[in-house]
């Protein structure tokens, strides 16, 4: 990792020290500075059919109040377009906001944006992204609830018959906390973080209000909302405002020179500091104005994927600090996985003890998730690929090829369910029952007769008779007969062990030879498990 700071005031810039530590953060420094969790301390995740990200910038205004912009940002990929002439791609979303505030009223926005794309290759990518604004004026109250709804007008999906088409959805909702006074600061102020990615920070101007302002139209490609490096983006880049919060002739004597700023792993097994020296002399930065720009980048190559902690304040303590937070992501699949496919191979892989957080948590955190569940699962950890992570997803393509595709969270089809967990079987019997009337029953009952024995718990048996039949099986046999919805065909699976499970399963703990009895009726495409010797409640 290779850090570089700058403080702009006057145009100077200055050396950084750096330091690598394994250990605990700067617990001591931070409270003596009074740690703020102004705006967001990390990107919202949306809920819902689009993966989106919503960031927020603060701007105080000269009023007293604030402004808040709404940074808004959906990969391509999770968004329709249609082709215009000379191949240029273009959607339409519907944005709706409301912030909520104590005592006031609420504040709405509802805007209309264009999304493009240059190539039709470019509307499927999963990196390139669509990043707006969103203005909120005057938020007076020291916090609100924002709650953003985004619509794709341009695509459709039809729920079902009975329901008129609506675009799909993404929602967002989080708490805003408006920054400290900086009457209520003694020593240097620092304003909440911008973070950038490809900016040229030696080319910035002294001051963060010289930027251009944010308008309600497609903005620089240099804010970067997501926050999330790496593959994405190798370089974390930050801009913040610092003012001298004591003014008069005592605040040479109580303004800190440098700040430390530092990344800490959440896992707590890592963390990173560097020394950004803000002023050599205080008079002459109280007597230029007192106020500097501070850029700082930090090279994410070594650092391992995860969810990181950027905090800053005061070397010494003396004025407030900021803590965001931050994701490093070094698997493709974590950027370009669509957001169906990650809900669903946690449903299908995860134990129930694990689906609640995964549910709660947003995509970011649910690859997390499901990057430790394949790494405590690795069946060799000395090589560089997980081999069982890797057979799964051979087992979904197939099952998508197959056996019957997927529905959100499960397979559509009970053999694609069984294939996932034990794998290809050994055996395979398949029986078409005749539609003819004549002979369906005659055909049903030698069928049912023969595959009858696989019954929970029952191990292999002869063929039954009709001497040793027993009740049970007559009556499931005639129910089976009489039934309306008549049956087109069996498939008997037939492990001649436990199969071979990636990961621990409801059936991979069973040490005899497990059979499974599918059944397909004529009103369906798809096969049912209809029983099975497997000691299994849901079976």
């Amino acid at each position: 990792m290779s850090p570089r700071s700058c403080a702009i005031a006057g145009r100077v810039a200055h050396p950084a020290a750096t330091v690598f530590l394994f250990a605990c953060a700067l617990l001591i420094l931070m409270l003596q500075a009074g740690v703020t969790s102004a705006s967001f301390v990390r990107p919202l995740e949306s809920k819902g059919e689009i993966a989106a990200v919503l960031d927020v910038h603060d701007r105080p205004r000269d009023d007293g109040g604030m402004d808040i912009v709404l940074l808004l940002a959906v990969p391509n990929r999770e968004l329709a377009f249609q082709e215009e002439l000379g191949g240029r791609m273009s959607g339409r979303i519907v944005v709706d906001v409301d912030v909520y505030q104590p005592d006031s009223p609420v504040s709405s926005r509802h805007e209309e944006l264009i999304v493009t794309a240059g190539s039709l290759e470019a509307s499927y990518s999963g990196i390139a992204q669509q990043v707006f604004s969103l203005l909120i004026e005057n938020v007076v109250a020291p916090y609100a609830t924002i709650i953003c709804t985004l619509d794709d007008v341009t695509a459709t999906r039809i729920v079902n018959r009975d329901e008129a088409p609506r675009p799909p959805r993404a929602s967002l909702r989080g708490e805003w906390v408006s920054p400290p006074d900086i009457d209520d600061v003694v020593g240097l102020y620092l304003h909440a973080p911008v973070f950038v990615a490809g900016a040229p920070l030696g080319l910035l101007p002294p001051g963060l209000e010289d930027l251009p302002p944010l308008q309600n139209q497609l903005i620089s490609d240099h804010l970067h909302p997501t926050r999330r490096y790496g593959l994405e983006q190798d370089l974390l880049q930050v801009i913040f405002d610092v003012e001298a919060a004591t003014r008069g002739s005592e605040a040479p004597r109580v303004l800190p020179r440098s700040l430390m700023i530092q990344v800490l792993a959440k896992e707590l097994d890592l963390a990173h500091r560097d020394t950004i020296v803000v002023m050599d002399d205080p008079h002459a930065f109280i007597a230029a104005g007192g106020h500097a720009t501070v850029s700082w980048e930090l090279d994410v190559s070594d650092l391992p994927p995860g969810s990181y902690q950027l905090s800053c304040a005061p070397l010494d303590g003396l004025g407030n600090a900021w803590v965001n937070e931050f994701d490093v992501i070094w698997s493709m699949d974590a950027l370009t996985r669509p957001r169906d496919d990650l809900v669903l191979t946690g449903h299908l892989v995860l134990p129930d003890s694990e689906l609640d957080r995964f549910e709660k948590s947003g995509p970011v955190e649910q690859e997390a998730i499901l990057g430790r569940f394949w790494s405590e699962n690795d069946p060799d950890p000395s090589t560089r690929i997980n081999e069982a992570e890797i057979e799964f997803r051979e087992r979904m393509d197939y099952v998508r090829r197959f056996l019957g595709g997927f529905g959100r969270r499960q397979p559509m089809d009970d053999r694609g369910d069984i294939f996932l967990l034990l794998g290809p079987p050994d055996e395979i019997e398949k029986q078409v029952i005749p539609i003819n009337s004549e002979s369906f029953e005659d055909a049903m009952a030698k069928v049912y007769n023969s595959y009858i024995p696989i019954h929970q718990g029952i191990m292999d048996q002869p063929v039954l008779t009709e001497s040793n039949e027993s009740i049970q099986a007559q009556r499931e046999l005639h129910m089976m007969i009489t039934s309306p919805e008549k049956v087109k065909a069996f498939e008997l699976w037939t492990y001649k062990g436990s199969g071979r499970s990636l990961f621990p399963n409801r059936y991979n703990t069973m040490a005899i030879g497990l059979r499974f009895l599918f059944l397909a009726r004529l009103s369906e495409s798809t096969y049912q498990l209809e029983s099975t010797n497997a000691a299994d409640e849901g079976s």
